[in-house]
């Protein structure tokens, strides 16, 4: 998410930074208020502050805003999706044996598999509690519908990225889309449904398949060297984790971090068409974000 994404709203200018505290702030309260002690509470503090652009619930905020839903609901919507967004890289790093995230240690590295898995379980059930708190109480089972419809298509394209091996370039770019895909559309889908905008849900998978997808070829690029290093150990095989400059290096291709690049290049722009189904401001907000996007591809290099 660009630092400097705007949003008018009735009471001025928003900043992303105003809207990150806010959300940092509901963040953390998820887990204090539930009385949460011990282990629990050092696992999701530890990771917390370690960091993170809080992507997905800046979006979702931002989109909310847009439909003219509150503030207050605005945050309880990003609020959601960043929790289950969280709970997948906390199981994602156990899975793949990652021991370190924004540069300080995984929860499992630092507390354990079983906390680590405790702490992603406490989180995806913390998405459904803060939805539960919403004005619009009427509006909730869709959203419980999306929730769940979003966690299993992260989950099955994470079976598919543990299982698949000697990908080609369409089984890549269809977990990509799955792995990344369905949070990420989450983030705009919820506010469309809880305003009732429900006929541009379909709209949104779209355009954030495409999303996904070159951010997920752009996070590659940026990790080659350490996806060459890292190695998954299972009990049946050991296996370079997903990433697309090793497929084509695999293919034989003799510039695979260029075909990388200008993949991804493809998808943004697939991105950016698929944006036009959405009113100016919901397009103007996606654009920002192709954009970042389209920075970060412009300065990474092999």
């Amino acid at each position: 998410m660009p630092s400097n994404v705007i949003n008018q709203s009735e009471n001025g200018i928003t900043t992303a930074a105003y809207a990150k505290n806010l959300i940092e702030t509901a963040l953390f309260d998820l887990f204090t208020t539930a009385n949460t002690t011990g282990a629990l509470s050092q696992s999701l503090t530890h990771h917390f502050v370690s960091g993170g652009s809080r992507t997905r619930a800046l979006l979702c905020y931002f989109f909310s805003r847009t439909y003219q839903i509150s503030e207050n609901d605005a945050v309880k919507l990003a609020c959601a999706v960043e929790c289950l967004h969280n709970a997948s890289l906390i199981h994602d790093d156990l899975q793949d044996k990652d021991t370190h995230r924004r540069g300080e240690k995984s929860v499992w590295a630092c507390f354990g598999s079983d906390t680590a898995i405790c702490a992603g379980d406490f989180l995806i059930s913390a998405a459904y509690r803060v939805l539960a708190e919403l004005s619009q109480p009427d509006r909730l089972p869709n959203l419980i519908q999306l929730c769940h419809e979003a966690v299993q298509k992260t989950v099955e394209g994470q079976l598919d990225d543990l299982s698949e091996t000697d990908l080609d370039v369409d089984q890549y770019k269809h977990i990509a889309s799955r792995k990344s895909g369905p949070l990420l559309a989450l983030s705009l889908k919820l506010p469309l449904s809880y305003s009732k905008n429900s006929t541009l849900l379909q709209p949104a998978n779209t355009v954030f398949s495409y999303f996904a997808k070159a951010y997920q070829m752009i996070d590659d690029l940026e990790d080659y060297s350490k996806d060459q290093r890292k190695k998954v150990e299972t009990p049946e095989k050991t296996t370079d984790g997903l990433n697309l400059v090793t497929i084509f290096q695999q293919q034989g291709h003799a510039e695979p971090f260029l075909q990388t690049k200008a993949l991804a290049a493809q998808e943004l722009q697939l991105a950016y068409r698929s944006a036009a189904a959405f009113s100016e401001d919901v397009q103007a907000l996606l654009v920002q974000n192709f954009q970042w996007l389209e920075a970060k591809l412009e300065k990474v290099s092999p």
